[in-house]
């Protein structure tokens, strides 16, 4: 074996160092220069002495403060290269394993690891916010809060309690609310509220305490942070004091829906109950849901204006209003409308009583079903219909005044919080409040029943419409619209639309799940009604019921969807096909069945247009006349038919063929006879 001196490069200490004789070459001080260039081209020499590598020992800050006993430990823990080396040594030649050979180490330097060892800690009692009290080892001891966790309380002695739903805890005393959510100043435990408007509150994933968007202050962020702007529209606008442009269009809105009910044939009544009922349910299903179908402009200002919300369509500041003001404007406009019919009525009778033949010249003007009703008559008709779409609006502008909640100790409007519930800034709108909900839920149907019952006994409920006084045509409305024995169920349909705006007021206050559950369970039961209980006289509105009652169903199954798998744009045109479908149908149907009615008489007038000369008019006033007696004779053959039963339930009594009645009134001399022998129909249902 040849003994020549070899040079090599290797790590110290080692097992491998310490059981072989060598020699360390020292070299000059490192050049980091050179150790660069040679590790990119390995031929280059190198002439000075590696960098000593130093095992570090980290530790977070956290860890550091958590637990102060292992980093007093892990600080001092140091053992000598050459003690390392002799043990290492001991390993080789005394054949020992590294614990027997650790275990000597202990024995033979207790002077030099006893320093090592922390004093022995001591358990805390409590701990203060943001800390939590737990066992580490034998002993208890303060830790911060870990994420997913919190502690509020300044004395405590259990460990960080968990993070509360609708919350983001980051670890300490940090507690920020969820999106949509606001939170008060910091109390014993997280609690949130959920915003009247969730485009006002956190905008983020998670905000402090008190965080509003952009342009809001205040408890739940109802209030503009701007003086002078007030909020209309889920927005902030600056306000004059003659108010705004929305305002002039609401006044001129009433005004053009009081005159269209007064013109509006009262067979389509029911058309219009119906469509105002679906678009304002639909309105109740989707209002409290994020990004939904009433984020989309147009669907939101149109259901706005169907359930008469002034504050959900409006463009800018209608009226400079806040706090219980404008909660108190949300009856502006369903009372405005009635108010414009009142007036109309009164104006009609003081122009009749002063001027008699200008009264008769604007009524000529009126449409042809018009020009022989009374004024008394066209009015009490257009208040009927104005009751059945306003009790939804009206009984949820009442409760929004009712509304009250706990926040921060003190109970509160939800909708106005910076006002007490019944203190004396809210006593005298909670009393109207009061007094509305008790007339439209009790009152009117309590009243509309008391006189249905009361033409019932006294054998007074009659289809006919020849033979009446005056007084019995206005009793005639409560029932006119409905089959002969379902006469009662208009004070049902009041206290059905009183019971789901309870519902959905109610409710609100609660989780999704919990909402939506409720809804299925009571919407399901009232929806089969209309499904399987037709009242409606007329099959139009027969076939309008079912498609609503459906369409009720498929929303809330969409919302549910929704809820549970996010609003996407295909669910958000699901959700447009759904509301809209029922009333495309029933236009369908209402222009095939006025064609088919009226087809010979738009054939007439086509053939009378291509005539010339007094002849042709002539002939053409001749066969309208005789079309008219065959049209009203059929009219009664239809009622006799009903009367004595012989009507299929598919084949209902249509009320627009009272119209016809109305239409050809001249031709009813040529017809007195055969309604003579023919008496007024007195169908006297009785109860089962």
């Amino acid at each position: 074996m040849q003994k020549k001196a070899i040079l090599l490069f290797n790590w110290t200490p080692t097992k491998f160092v310490a059981n072989t004789n060598l020699t360390k070459v020292l070299f000059p001080n490192n050049n980091p220069s050179q150790y660069a260039a040679f590790a990119k081209d390995m031929s280059k020499v190198l002439t000075t002495d590696p960098q000593s590598s130093i095992l570090q020992k980290v530790a977070s800050l956290k860890f550091v403060a958590d637990f102060p006993e292992l980093n007093s430990f892990v600080t001092k823990y140091q053992i000598p290269d050459d003690q390392i080396n002799a043990m290492l040594k001991a390993m080789t030649h005394d054949s020992l394993d590294a614990a027997h050979v650790a275990c000597l180490w202990l024995k033979n330097n207790q002077d030099l690891w006893d320093s090592w060892i922390p004093a022995l800690p001591k358990s805390v009692v409590s701990c203060p916010i943001g800390m939590g009290r737990y066992l580490t080892g034998a002993a208890y001891s303060c830790i911060s809060c870990p994420i997913g966790s919190y502690n509020w309380q300044p004395n405590n002695t259990q460990q960080c309690a968990p993070c509360p739903n609708n919350f983001d805890c980051q670890g300490g005393l940090t507690v920020n609310v969820l999106e949509g959510l606001w939170m008060p100043n910091r109390t014993d435990i997280p609690v949130a509220y959920t915003c009247p408007m969730h485009s006002s509150c956190c905008h983020q994933h998670s905000c402090p305490a008190l965080t509003c968007a952009h342009n809001f202050k205040g408890i739940l962020c109802t209030e503009c942070a701007e003086e002078g702007f007030y909020l209309w529209g889920s927005e902030c606008h600056q306000c004059g004091s003659a108010g705004g442009a929305s305002f002039y269009a609401v006044v001129a809105l009433a005004f053009v829906c009081a005159f269209a009910l007064l013109l509006l044939p009262y067979e389509e009544a029911p058309t219009v109950e119906l469509l105002f009922f679906y678009f304002q349910v639909a309105r109740y299903i989707f209002e409290t849901q994020v990004n939904g179908i009433l984020n989309v402009p147009g669907i939101s200002t149109f259901l706005s204006i169907a359930s008469l919300n002034v504050d959900g369509f409006v463009t800018d500041c209608p009226l400079p209003l806040s706090g219980i003001n404008k909660l108190l404007f949300r009856f502006f406009l369903p009372s405005l409308i009635l108010v414009y019919i009142v007036t109309i009525y009164f104006g009609l009778r003081a122009l009749n009583a002063r001027f008699p033949k200008t009264h008769s010249i604007l009524m000529s003007w009126a449409p042809e079903h018009l020009r022989h009703e009374s004024v008394s008559l066209i009015c009490f008709r257009a208040i009927i219909i104005v009751m059945t779409f306003v009790t939804m609006p009206l009984i949820d502008s009442s409760l929004l005044l009712l509304q009250c909640t706990e926040i921060e100790g003190k109970n509160v409007l939800s909708q106005v919080p910076q006002v007490e519930c019944f203190s004396s800034q809210h006593a005298a709108a909670a009393a109207l409040a009061v007094v509305v909900l008790i007339a439209m839920i009790v009152g009117l149907p309590c009243l509309i029943s008391l006189v249905l019952y009361k033409l019932w006994k006294a054998d007074l409920i009659v289809y006919d419409e020849e033979g009446l006084t005056p007084i019995q045509k206005l009793f005639q409305c409560l029932y006119i619209i409905f089959k002969p024995e379902m006469f009662y169920m208009l004070p049902v349909t009041i206290v059905e639309k009183g019971v789901i705006s309870i519902l959905f007021a109610m409710m609100s206050r609660y989780p999704s799940l919990v909402q939506m559950n409720t809804y299925i369970i009571v919407l399901s039961g009232l929806c089969g009604t209309r499904i399987y209980w037709q009242p409606f006289a007329n099959h139009l509105e027969a076939y309008l019921n079912r498609e609503i009652a459906l369409g009720i169903l498929a929303m809330i199954a969409l919302r549910q969807f929704t809820d549970q798998y996010g609003v996407s744009n295909f669910a958000l045109a699901e959700i447009g096909f759904a509301i809209f479908l029922p009333p495309v149908l029933h236009i369908i149907r209402w222009i095939q069945g006025n064609y088919q009615k009226h087809k010979e008489v738009i054939g007439q007038v086509i053939r009378k247009a291509s005539l010339n000369g007094s002849k042709s008019s002539k002939s053409g006033f001749t066969d309208s006349n005789t079309e008219s007696q065959s049209q009203t004779q059929t009219v009664t053959r239809k009622r006799t038919m009903i009367a004595s039963g012989k009507k299929s339930s598919i084949e209902k009594l249509n009320a627009s063929t009272r119209s016809n009645l109305r239409s050809f009134n001249a031709s009813r001399k040529t017809i007195n006879t055969l309604a003579d022998e023919n008496k007024p129909l007195n169908l006297n249902p009785t109860f089962p």
